[in-house]
């Protein structure tokens, strides 16, 4: 099809109010910068809702909800009700729209991903990822929460959430003593405050967690400092923020984290735990980097 005849039926695509019905090469075309981010996001952050998706993208909800109309019209977009809330996914389709525009393996994808017959206990998701997702969603839905209030308040403040990325996107593998390892957060960021930034890795905790487990975490993270890979990876080390079920499991956290840390040079380690953070939010004053001490802002920590 000739390059005009191609836009022109992209363009009666955009218009068409028809279901499903657009030709996967056409749908690229037809949509906009706005709603290809959109789905960019959707995907790298599965099982979120409307309120999220705008925290974290920077748009009003109404903006999102208006934007997601035509893609999900055309089945590239599913928005379920699971746990009361409408959460949205991108349906198999959209998966493979993606995933050949990256030219990765769409059957690859859809394994680890695809949400396709979800049901209430997450057994019935098809893909591996979108699965664990789902069967963890208070532990999901609590860190999708972390990175769109800390979005809003950033925005609310002059600043600007400059990147956020999910448990997959945050791993990182480091080699020490011959042998290779891993840290695992539930997240990374980089946000913009007040002429200056902050990167971090985010744990989300909420058991009541014994200090040897506290311990193995916190080794991990030590030890990827100490090899330097954080300053390669991120241009600067992460600090960690970690949120924790109570102020009393705060305080045995900290003390662990401040016995491992004697005498080693390594980012701030900053802990909060759930109730302060729902009053506050993210860069309210509730972090603390030892036990009974004060608590500090996290724009207090920023570097140029």
């Amino acid at each position: 099809m000739p390059p005009d005849d191609t836009e022109d039926a992209a363009a009666k695509l955009r218009e068409s109010p028809g279901a499903g019905t657009g030709a996967a090469h056409l749908l690229p075309l037809a949509l906009n910068a706005t709603q290809k981010r959109l789905l960019e996001l959707t995907a790298l952050w599965p099982w979120l809702t409307n309120a999220d998706l705008s925290g974290i993208s920077g748009l009003p909800e109404s903006k999102v909800a208006s934007e997601l109309r035509w893609p999900v019209r055309q089945w590239l977009v599913e928005k379920r009700r699971v746990a009361g809330r409408l959460r949205i996914t991108l349906s198999d389709r959209g998966l493979a729209l993606l995933a050949r525009r990256d030219r990765v393996n769409v059957q690859g994808v859809l394994r680890q991903w695809s949400a396709a017959s979800y049901d209430d206990g997450g057994h019935g998701v098809a893909g591996t990822r979108a699965r664990d997702l789902a069967r963890h969603l208070g532990h999901t839905a609590a860190v999708y929460r972390f990175f769109a209030e800390l979005g809003r308040q950033a925005r609310a403040q002059g600043g600007e959430l400059l990147l956020a990325l999910p448990p997959h996107r945050a791993q990182r593998s480091y080699v020490t003593g011959g042998r290779v390892s891993h840290i695992k957060p539930d997240g990374y960021g980089h946000v913009k405050l007040h002429g200056g930034s902050v990167r971090f890795f985010l744990e989300w905790e909420q058991r009541a967690a014994h200090p040897a487990q506290f311990r193995a975490k916190l080794a991990a993270y030590l030890s990827y400092y100490r090899t330097g890979r954080a300053q390669d990876d991120y241009g600067a080390p992460p600090v960690l923020l970690v949120v924790l079920r109570d102020e009393l499991v705060e305080s045995g956290f900290l003390s662990t984290a401040l016995r491992l840390r004697t005498g080693q040079e390594t980012p701030a380690v900053l802990a909060t735990y759930a109730e302060l953070l729902r009053d506050d939010g993210p860069l309210g004053p509730i972090w603390r980097s030892e036990p009974g001490g004060g608590r500090t802002w996290l724009a207090l920590l920023k570097s140029p």
